[in-house]
């Protein structure tokens, strides 16, 4: 298994700033702010709440990301319902249909899949350093008012 993984690296690295095996597994986020400019690119958000996981980042930096992209989850769930997608599907098919319907743009789409994918492995043990919590107390307010507003126009 490890080895699999060490050979699927080369392929990861747009995503993966670095990684560090066997001891214990470390990855460092290279780039989340590329994923929220594609989300907020020439969309003038609400000025944004203060997240409600401001707490959680003090105790455990991976909670943030994963408590960010739970709360993206619920929103873009809402967004199928609103129109008429089953919103009880896996995430991966209602990002297709919201893509198949316009209901999100593209980038808006591609930058909220990188979100999750980050929430996805923070949750399954990746190491989160402070600086990605911190991020993610300041610009994932931002990704949220986007998706607010868009539950607000449909």
């Amino acid at each position: 298994m490890v080895l699999i993984g060490i050979a699927l690296l080369p392929w990861l690295t747009h995503l993966v700033k670095s990684a560090e095996l066997p001891g214990g597994i470390k990855i460092e986020f290279h780039d989340l702010k590329a994923a929220v400019d594609k989300v907020t690119r020439g969309q003038q958000a609400a000025a944004p709440e203060p997240p409600s996981y401001r707490d959680i980042a003090d105790i455990d930096p991976n909670l943030a990301l994963v408590k960010l992209r739970i709360e993206i989850e619920k929103r873009l769930r809402d967004l199928g319902r609103l129109h008429a997608l089953n919103d009880r599907q896996p995430l991966i098919r209602l990002f297709h249909q919201l893509r198949d319907q316009d209901v999100l743009a593209d980038p808006v789409l591609s930058g909220l899949q990188e979100l999750v994918m980050f929430g996805n492995q923070a949750a399954h043990g990746a190491t989160v350093d402070k600086k990605a919590a911190d991020w993610s107390l300041q610009f994932g307010p931002r990704v949220l008012a986007v998706l607010d507003a868009a539950l607000a126009e449909s």
